[in-house]
């Protein structure tokens, strides 16, 4: 009867060891869960953040672009689709290669056209293709002369200046023609400074707007990181956690079946061996003994312990 009490406390251990096992590795899988969720919610804030300043950042984009036109230190470009459209024989070739089908694949206008030039038109004067520089300043120039609100306001100043002079009796004098003169060119030039200080403010405004979302993509990723950390290491907890409860029951189990048949057991890594061979509890190697006969099972059960072996 005590090797059936011991078959029965063996039974328990590995079910205890195996429930201490699981146990470890849900807690494992619930912290790792709980990481995922604070990951997608980390992502979530930043990509509300980015979307939040992403007009501010567009708007200083746009801003920079043309204070560095009104300034003229826009960076010297050539506008090669000017060029092509310009010129029916590069036109001709880049239609021709995208209805090739055996072209190899289609190329933009742009690079088409880059191409073309170095090879079949090297001389070709490209100054009146450039963008940027001066010619961007001039431009940029232009437009503000010709918008509305500058129109408006020469308008009113020349009315004015004429208006004035109607009244003190020297509409034709020379003085009122100089001040007609120079009032456009004095109203253009404070236009300009103001637009340059306009200009500037928006850019400013989408710098700090970048930057605001480059710090947001810094933090989001450090906490990203550490959480992904925390992860690795509650799965590798849990995996040490559950090899460490089955490494238990395994022993204790040996200690069971040896304290009760007698034997010495000691857990070598691969089984539980006595002192004599190794036996098996559902393909679980446990302790082989010698057995003297058969005995009764508890609980009404029969285990057929007549060889020299048992498995159960």
């Amino acid at each position: 009867m005590a090797v059936a009490s011991a078959l029965i406390g063996a039974a328990a251990s590995i079910g205890g060891s195996l429930l201490a096992s699981g146990g470890a590795k849900s807690a494992a899988n619930a912290q790792a869960e709980a990481n995922a969720q604070a990951i997608a919610e980390q992502r979530r804030q930043f990509d509300r953040v980015q979307q939040l300043l992403s007009p501010y950042a567009q708007g200083g984009t746009g801003a920079f672009s043309q204070l560095l036109a009104l300034a003229g230190a826009a960076p010297q470009q050539t506008n090669w689709q000017a060029y092509a459209q310009s010129n029916p024989a590069l036109m001709q070739a880049f239609n021709a290669q995208r209805i090739n089908p055996y072209g190899g694949g289609t190329q933009d206008l742009a690079t088409f056209a880059q191409q073309w030039q170095q090879r079949n038109d090297p001389r070709a004067d490209l100054a009146k293709f450039q963008t940027g520089g001066a010619q961007a300043q001039q431009q940029a120039i232009s437009q503000l002369e010709q918008s509305p609100t500058f129109q408006a306001l020469a308008r009113q100043g020349e009315e004015g200046i004429l208006q004035n002079a109607s009244a003190t009796g020297g509409l034709r004098g020379g003085n009122v023609q100089g001040a007609l003169a120079q009032f456009r060119p004095a109203l253009l030039n404070q236009q300009i400074q103001q637009q340059l200080e306009t200009l500037g403010g928006i850019s400013r405004l989408g710098q700090n707007a970048a930057a605001g979302v480059g710090t947001a993509g810094v933090e989001t990723g450090r906490s990203v990181g550490a959480l992904m950390q925390d992860t690795g290491q509650a799965r590798g907890y849990g995996a040490l956690g559950s090899s460490a409860a089955l490494g238990q029951g395994v022993a204790s189990l040996g200690g069971i079946l040896g304290g009760a048949l007698g034997g010495q057991s000691s857990f070598n890594g691969s089984g539980i061996n006595s002192n004599s061979a190794l036996a098996s509890l559902q393909g679980i190697p446990i302790a082989r003994v010698p057995l003297p006969g058969p005995i009764s099972g508890y609980g009404g059960g029969t285990f057929d312990l007549s060889g020299k072996q048992v498995t159960f």
